[in-house]
């Protein structure tokens, strides 16, 4: 839905529930060894890892695994999967920032808590004020922990 508003804007789906799925998909026993073999092909914070080389260790690994379950044969062969490696088109020191959706997830579960409890409300601008008081909540309560990667970057801190 987002790609068809803004075409040019960059899609990232959530890494962590890829691997989630594909974990439960495997024996008790293999999960350490497919954990492994995602760590190799989900790497976070390494400036020298690329798209091409993750998308290449990612066919490599679903290959390996189609052997075991017919599930990582149709995720090789159906799952757009640059869409889960936008992360690496950014700087690699916030790589681990951006390659989950967890943090979007929590807030729209924030959303549907609040007016779940209101049976109604006025006017559209009401829950939009409603929503932004969550939203605006829920950004206090976490920037009073610093985010220490953004140190690195002076342009942050510089005004025009």
């Amino acid at each position: 839905m987002v790609g068809k508003v803004f075409k040019s804007a960059l899609f990232q789906k959530c890494v962590v529930h890829l691997k989630r799925n594909m974990l439960n998909r495997v024996r008790h026993t293999d999960k350490v060894e497919l954990g492994e073999d995602l760590k190799k092909v989900f790497v976070v914070g390494d400036p020298s890892y690329t798209k091409e080389q993750a998308i290449k260790n990612f066919n490599k690994t679903m290959i390996k695994w189609s052997k075991y379950s017919s599930y990582f044969k149709n995720v090789l062969n159906n799952v757009n999967i640059v869409n889960y490696f936008t992360y690496l088109e950014f700087d690699y020191r916030i790589h681990n920032m951006i390659y989950t959706t967890n943090w979007i997830e929590n807030l729209n579960k924030q959303f549907r808590k609040v007016l779940k409890i209101r049976n109604s409300m006025p006017s559209e601008e009401s829950i939009l004020l409603l929503l932004s008081k969550v939203a605006i909540d829920k950004v206090f309560k976490y920037n009073n922990y610093p985010i220490y990667n953004f140190r690195f970057d002076k342009k942050l801190f510089e005004f025009n």
